[in-house]
């Protein structure tokens, strides 16, 4: 939901956020890619033999892995859109322009949309059904 927010906030140019919790954003990517992983092994070992991402949008209501799929489109479209070819001082630029945060705030919407998208898939594969969420399918 933050990076919802926040994306929104940083597209229409109201918001921007400083350097430290935009990093802390894109760490939490690669912290749901790892979990969004073990959601899969674990639903590929529930079922073996199934395409597990296959299995974990089974799950969910028909439109999630359609929603999941546009923001992976939306956040390469938008880091295309966002990229300048101009040259940066220095080898590593460290400041974070509303361009550059807006590039990265999309790939935070769909690393973070994958992450809920696996954990409720998961959850109803398993028989569990307490991911963040809840009853509303």
């Amino acid at each position: 939901m933050i990076s919802i927010i926040l994306h929104l906030l940083t597209v229409l140019q109201i918001f921007h956020i400083t350097y430290t919790p935009a990093m802390v954003l894109t760490a939490g990517m690669l912290i749901m890619w790892l979990q969004s992983s073990k959601f899969l092994k674990a639903g590929y070992q529930l079922q073996p033999g199934l395409n597990p991402w296959k299995n974990i949008f089974a799950q969910l209501h028909p439109l999630s892995k359609y929603f999941i799929y546009f923001l992976f489109i939306y956040a390469l479209i938008n880091f295309v859109y966002t990229m300048s070819f101009e040259a940066e001082k220095g080898f590593i630029e460290t400041s974070l322009s509303p361009v550059k945060l807006r590039g990265l705030s999309g790939f935070w919407l769909a690393f973070y949309g994958m992450g809920w998208a696996f954990a409720r898939g998961y959850d109803k594969m398993s028989g569990r059904n307490n991911s963040p969420g809840g009853n509303h399918e």
